[in-house]
């Protein structure tokens, strides 16, 4: 057995999202068919992935966490409709996206990657796509993304005001779970 721990640092969302999100899903697993719908409390926006790490590499990650909020006072978000990542008809992705202060959310996510890049961590090359993810693997041959299907995924606003260093529990529900936590 391994003692490394696979890690992100993630916005994390307040649980009135994360119900909406739900009731969203539900509605949506009628329609669609994907392999792995993403549980209730594991919703989040994702910073940066940093992967499996040592004790005393989680150490550093935790020590420097508070780093990554210096300066960054709460800002308001809200969920934009559906997207996918993948083929058109077959994606590998669903996600809800986001919208709202994204400029401020830009700079969290910029100032986490520098934060965590002397640790071992390069920031990702491409360009910062922030989402929640609802499902994973789409299983049917011909899906289509509908205006009627992102209706349940908007209108709803809320304010970031923590951040999350998580760590991966497979086969656990929820998934993941938050191993350091730090208020804007």
């Amino acid at each position: 057995m391994t003692d490394e721990s696979r890690l992100f640092i993630a916005v994390k969302l307040p649980s009135e999202v994360k119900r909406y999100l739900a009731r969203g899903s539900d509605m949506l697993k009628q329609q669609c068919d994907f392999s792995r719908w993403v549980y209730e409390e594991d919703y989040h926006i994702t910073l940066q992935f940093l992967g499996d790490v040592n004790p005393e590499k989680k150490d550093k990650i935790l020590s420097a966490l508070p780093r990554c909020v210096q300066g960054t006072e709460p800002f308001s978000l809200k969920l934009s409709g559906l997207g996918t990542f993948g083929r058109e008809h077959q994606p590998r992705v669903l996600w809800a996206g986001v919208s709202g202060d994204l400029d401020p959310l830009s700079r969290l996510q910029k100032q986490v990657a520098r934060t965590m890049e002397p640790l071992g961590f390069p920031g990702e090359k491409r360009a910062y796509r922030p989402h929640v993810t609802i499902a994973r693997k789409c299983r049917q041959p011909n899906f289509t993304l509908t205006p009627e299907m992102s209706s349940n995924f908007q209108n709803i606003e809320w304010q970031v005001r923590q951040i999350a260093c998580y760590e991966t529990k497979l086969g656990r529900q929820p998934m993941y779970e938050p191993v350091g936590l730090v208020s804007l």
